[in-house]
Parts: C-alpha cells; structure tokens; sequence
C-alpha cells in the first residue's frame, strides 16, 4: 500500500519477471529490476527515466525525467544518413518542467536563471546518456549512408542523368524539403545515378541494406534500384525491387552482398523501374548502409551450452518498431530466418546463409509493415520452429 515516486521505464518490467521468476538474465537485457522497490528494499532503483520523441522532419527530442522535473533537448538528426556524434552544435532546443510548481507543463523554465544549476544538472546526466547511445549507434560504417545527398536536400548535386532528366520537387517529399522526379527515360536502365566507388571500397565487401522511397506521377510500376560494380572489366549486378503507385511512398529495401576480389574499378546505383521506360516517378531518401543487423554472440553471452538448436522469443515484445532475435546452431547449417503475416506471405527474409555453430542476434526492423502479429522461422538444416511476435505503432 505504500506509494512509490520512483522513475521507472516499460524495459524495467521484464528484468522484474525475470528475477521474479528466476529466469536467467539475455546479456543484452535493457531495463534495471523493481523486485528492490516491491521487496521493500528500497525506495527507487533509479534516478531518472528516459524517452524519445519524434517530430515532423529530423527533429528528435530526448528526455530525463526525475521525480521533479522533466528535462528535453531536441536534435536534428537524420538516421538515414548516419548518426553524428551527439554534441551541443546538433540540439536545437530545449524545454525544462517543474511538477512541484507546474505539474500541467504551462511554462518552460529553461530560461530562468533560478533553475540554471537544475539544468546544468539535468543536461549532464542526458549528454552522458546520448554520448553512449550515439557512440553505440554511431559505429565505423553501421549506420554511414555510402552515397552523398541521398534526400536531395542540395538538389541534383552527386547525381548524374543516365538517358533521362532530373529535377527536385518540393510536392511531393518524403521527409525533409524535397525530393527528386525522374522523367523522359529512354532507355531500360535509365534513370538517376551515382557513383561511390570510393565509400564502398572503404567499406569493404560484406552485406548492405539498399533501401529507398518510390512515388508514381499518375501510374504504378516496379521499382528497381540497381547496383553494377565493375571488378578488374568484370560487372557484377545487384537489385532491390518492390511496387509502387502514385498514391504515396513505397518503402523498397532488401539486404544485398557486395563481395569482390580483385580491383573496384566502379561502384554505381541507378534508381530505374522494372517495367514501363515512360513512367515518371519521384524518389527520395535513398540509402546504401553496412548491414550490422547480424551479430554472432560470444561465449560469455549466456551460460547455455551450444549443444542444441534453439530459437528464442524476440525482445522486446510486443516491439515497435525494432526488435533482436536470437538463435543457436550446433553444427554448421544452411541458415534461413524469415518473418511471415499471418497469411503466411514472407515479409522479411533476414538471414540467408550457411553460419557456424554459435549463438546469434538479428535486430528486426519492421519500419514499414503494419501493426499485428507475425511469425518468425527459424530453418537450419533439419531443424525448424516458429515463434510469434507482436508489432505495435
């Protein structure tokens, strides 16, 4: 009966069952346990929680929240074209909240000097929070988009005509300012292009998520985003496709290996449609980002042996609109991990590979795909099972 203005988050519920029950801990795990506060042991298990806003554009506001106060810095921030270092020079504003003298949020604070040190405070504990999430986030070439103006925010610039002509537009954009219509094809691949031999030969060989939006002018094809790399005179071809129409933005993405041997002597995309060379169409946020979606887990990422196939429940569930699957292999196996509706149609095929015996994680993003429950399957030689999980937006 005793009442508790402890902070507390959503990710703190499931450790508690975990100790509750005396299951075992994923390494993992984000979240602290309330067994210390239901026990009795004490009065909080934390000092702040905290939380992210999104807003139209890049806009992302990240907040602490104590017992007292609510403190929020708003970044700009495009994720699809990499995560900077968090620093002062990206937040654009700020908000500061006194529940004791306004617990309906009337009035920031964040410009009255009786509250500056509360603020100083606060700013501490949030910069130190944000420097880790970008550091992790913000890895060698996880999240750096391999192509230069990707959302023609500075127009055409890096883009090239190939047998066809460009010009930005400010109706319709997907996100941000404008976007790039593509017109008066007259060839099967034409379309815009560009290079990034160099990026990609920094990157180095491994598997990319290509990904992109499509909207048609007045009528509906395939896209096909198209990737050639030229090795020692050798081309080697790479696409992703998915339909669109002229009623709004398609999401197209597909994880693809770029692997190569030899010298890169052209790293090219070309954002063409499969079908009809007359149709003209917008595009906009295109993306081509090293997949570290596929981890493989060490040995001290659990106390199980690896001596049987196992597939486990995602985390978090329910999830929106990012989840990690994890699995174990006890012999090398021909691996396929794939997501499916409930009308049984594949949505999403997140590894298809031959892997080691050892433990694995997969973080699922389901950006795209609409709220219900979905079945994930795990293939891997003889071996299959399926798991639920459940998206909600």
């Amino acid at each position: 009966g005793k009442y508790i203005t402890s902070p507390v988050e959503f990710v703190d519920i499931y450790p508690t069952l975990c100790e509750l029950t005396g299951l075992p801990l994923p390494d993992s795990l984000a979240g602290t346990s309330l067994v210390p506060i239901l026990s009795g042991q004490t009065d909080r298990v934390k000092e702040y929680a905290v939380s992210q806003y999104h807003r139209n554009g890049n806009k992302e506001g990240y907040t602490i929240r104590t017992d007292r106060y609510r403190y929020t810095e708003w970044v700009d921030i495009n994720y699809r074209e990499g995560l900077l270092p968090y620093s002062e020079d990206i937040v654009i504003g700020k908000e500061l909240y006194d529940y004791q003298t306004d617990p309906l949020e009337t009035v920031s604070l964040i410009y009255d000097p009786a509250y500056q040190s509360v603020m100083d405070s606060l700013h501490s504990m949030l910069a130190d929070f944000l420097t880790h999430q970008f550091g992790d986030s913000a890895g060698r070439d996880s999240s750096a988009n391999l192509l230069f103006n990707p959302s023609f925010e500075e127009g055409t610039t890096s883009w090239t005509e190939r047998a066809c002509s460009m010009a930005t537009s400010t109706d319709p954009a997907q996100d941000g300012r404008q976007s790039l219509l593509i017109s008066n094809r007259t060839k099967t691949w034409s379309g815009a292009s560009q290079t990034f031999t160099a990026q990609l030969a920094k990157s180095g060989p491994g598997r990319y998520i290509l990904s992109g939006y499509y909207q048609a002018v007045d009528k509906g094809d395939a896209a096909k985003m198209q990737i050639r790399l030229t090795v020692d005179g050798a081309k080697s071809y790479y696409q992703a496709f998915g339909e669109f129409d002229s009623t709004g933005w398609a999401f197209i993405s597909d994880t693809i290996t770029l692997d190569w041997s030899g010298t890169l002597e052209e790293a090219r995309l070309t954002l063409q449609t499969k079908n009809d060379i007359s149709l003209n169409y917008y595009v906009d946020n295109i993306s081509i980002v090293l997949d570290s979606s596929l981890t493989a887990i060490g040995d001290d990422a659990g106390n199980l042996p690896v001596n049987e196939f196992k597939l486990w429940a995602n985390y978090p569930n329910p999830f929106n609109p990012k989840t990690v699957i994890s699995y174990q292999l006890s012999v090398i196996s021909q691996v396929d991990l794939s997501v499916y509706n409930l009308l049984g149609q594949k949505v999403k095929t997140l590894v298809s590979e031959k892997q080691p015996a050892g433990k694995y994680k997969v973080n699922f993003n389901a950006t795209g795909l609409a709220s219900g429950v979905y079945i994930y399957r795990l293939k891997a030689g003889n071996f299959v099972q399926t798991r639920k999980m459940i998206l909600l937006h």
